[in-house]
């Protein structure tokens, strides 16, 4: 993670502190150095509204208030606020880790999202397993990109990580079977897809040095410190974008 590589730059363990603003407003902040969730700024001129993500796309999707919110489910957050923001989705997947006080973690985007084979993985699943599977091998990553793997020659589909290492593995294989190991133990829907043959294990892509940076200069017209490298796609335009233009290693 960019903790890790930051913690190692200089060179001893430092203090952390969440915060959650956006565009559209200042949302929540971390309050206590040992519990890395935020508290949700109840406050400062904007009106909450959370959509459960599994009815996101709904003709009529249940908006909960801040009043009947649960921990644990993912909701898509939407704003209206003094700015003139009218029920605005930001684009963020939040949960509640408590609600006496409110307080969130951000799970990721609506868009980190891969469900094409019914197996459900949302974006703070894969960073969980990416961490898992780093811890495991001594590896560090510097970029990532999960997309769909589709069925050829045979094999059942699965998913493709494209990944940049800073510090790659010395075994590929026991990453991907970290990888697989922890989306079975977190992910219900994986697992039952996995364990009856439906589904392929990770097949990891490493990629040199730079690889994604080359990607978004060849793919957009100008790029800046704010352009970002999708994590998650449930198609292959990304993937097939960034190996056109490198040529991944084993």
């Amino acid at each position: 993670s960019y903790r890790d590589l930051i913690e190692e730059k200089i060179g001893h363990d430092i203090d952390f502190v969440e915060t959650y603003g956006a565009s559209e407003g200042f949302f929540s902040f971390q309050d206590e150095l040992d519990d890395s969730s935020m508290l949700l700024h109840l406050d400062n001129g904007v009106f909450y509204e959370f959509v459960p993500l599994d009815e996101r796309g709904d003709d009529d999707p249940t908006r909960h208030t801040i009043a009947d919110v649960e921990p644990g489910v993912r909701y898509s957050l939407h704003v209206t606020s003094c700015s003139g923001l009218w029920a605005y989705e930001v684009g963020d997947v939040i949960r509640f880790t408590q609600t006496v006080p409110h307080k969130i973690t951000v799970a990721g985007r609506t868009s980190d999202m891969i469900d094409e084979y019914g197996e459900a993985i949302y974006g703070d699943e894969v960073r969980a397993a990416l961490k898992s599977a780093c811890e495991a091998t001594g590896a560090h990553v510097t970029d990532y990109h999960v997309a769909p793997r589709r069925s050829t020659n045979g094999e059942q589909p699965g998913h493709e990580w494209l990944i940049e290492f800073e510090q790659a593995p010395t075994d590929l294989d026991a990453f991907e079977r970290a990888l697989d190991d922890h989306l079975q133990e977190v992910n219900r829907h994986y697992c039952i897809r996995r364990e009856g043959d439906a589904l392929d294990g990770p097949h990891v892509s490493a990629l040199p040095e730079g690889a994604f940076y080359d990607w978004l200069q060849a793919s957009k017209d100008e790029i800046s410190g704010q352009t970002k490298v999708p994590r998650m796609s449930d198609n292959r335009d990304v993937a097939d974008g960034v190996l056109a233009v490198v040529e991944p290693s084993r």
